[in-house]
């Protein structure tokens, strides 16, 4: 067996691999795609992105047979394909949409600017500062989002200060 394109790594975060059991009885996926070339069989994984290339009959090996139960070329047969691929579909599609929400905070510490910009919007305004209590629940936020405080930033006109 040749490994070809390996599980793509967001179905292998989220689907894992399949436990193999004796006590199941194990179906082809219909998400299988086998292509006859002149060095074997291809097989592609519709459901997760892998290629493999078998010799003929290579399939009944049972360390190979183990693998392709493993990565979801075979599955149980009580499992219904449409189903698992919602479910799929739906992690997937959660995972992306996290990559996509908030990635920076910009947290004002104070409102006291000596700047003078004459199109400042916030001449007149109250100043303020930012309490010991408001900077607590900020911290309290920051970690219950998982902010990765090694790439945090504090930002001041422009200027970078990373903390490390």
């Amino acid at each position: 067996m040749e490994k070809i394109l390996k599980m793509h790594n967001s179905l292998m975060g989220s689907l894992g691999l399949q436990t193999y059991t004796k006590f199941n009885t194990y179906i082809l996926s219909p998400y299988v795609i086998q292509l006859e070339c002149n060095d074997g069989i291809l097989w592609y994984n519709n459901l997760t992105c892998e290629l493999v290339l078998l010799n003929t009959g290579e399939e009944k090996d049972v360390n190979i047979r183990q693998y392709l139960i493993e990565h979801w070329y075979y599955m149980p047969d009580f499992i219904m394909p449409k189903s698992l691929a919602y479910t799929i579909r739906q992690i997937v599609t959660d995972k992306e949409k996290e990559k996509t929400l908030t990635s920076s905070y910009v947290i004002p510490t104070t409102t006291v600017c000596n700047a003078r910009c004459p199109y400042c919007y916030e001449h007149g305004l109250n100043q303020r500062h930012m309490t010991k209590e408001m900077a607590l629940d900020i911290a309290k936020f920051l970690f219950m989002k998982n902010v990765d405080l090694l790439s945090f930033h504090l930002d001041y006109l422009s200027l970078y200060y990373n903390l490390y």
